[in-house]
């Protein structure tokens, strides 16, 4: 499982973001990357 620690400079952030939607966008996303679903990623090869 991921670990997600929030730092200050970011909770500043989101807390002065007027777009509500897209601070709760935000918020939900993180949850998910904390619980270890990543959703859609590809690898890339290595060079």
């Amino acid at each position: 499982m991921l670990l997600v620690q929030a730092t200050e400079d970011f909770d500043r952030w989101l807390r002065r973001l007027r777009d509500t939607r897209a601070r709760a966008l935000i918020a939900e996303r993180i949850q998910r990357l904390a619980n270890g679903l990543p959703g859609d990623i590809s690898r890339r090869a290595q060079a």
